[in-house]
């Protein structure tokens, strides 16, 4: 199960600014945290062109059943993509990205 760190209502960004908050990072003064439980899976690949993917299937979620996509193209530019709205704005509640292409169709 993975606890993911959360805005709360007094402070709407956890993240401190210009990184997102992970093992060692200091958490701002006055920013109170919760943990919301997840069940899934991590899943990472990265290639020879530079490319890094990082993809997120979770079974249970504060938005229920998801799945995300962290592309990380070869210039460093962070892409979000999700398959909808909701799962979109929970991930960027978290992590931040350059672009967030949600509602992807098949």
């Amino acid at each position: 199960m993975f606890a993911a760190p959360r805005p709360t209502r007094d402070h709407p960004t956890a993240r401190p600014p210009g990184g997102n908050i992970g093992s060692g990072t200091e958490v701002p003064s006055g920013v109170r945290l919760t943990t919301v439980p997840m069940a899934g899976t991590i899943s990472s690949c990265g290639f020879a062109s530079g490319d890094r993917f990082v993809v997120g299937s979770w079974r249970e979620s504060p938005i229920g059943r998801t799945v995300d996509v962290m592309w990380a193209r070869p210039d460093g530019t962070r892409v979000l993509l999700a398959p909808d709205d909701a799962t979109a704005d929970f991930v960027t509640s978290v992590y931040e990205f350059d672009e967030v292409k949600a509602k992807l169709e098949d």
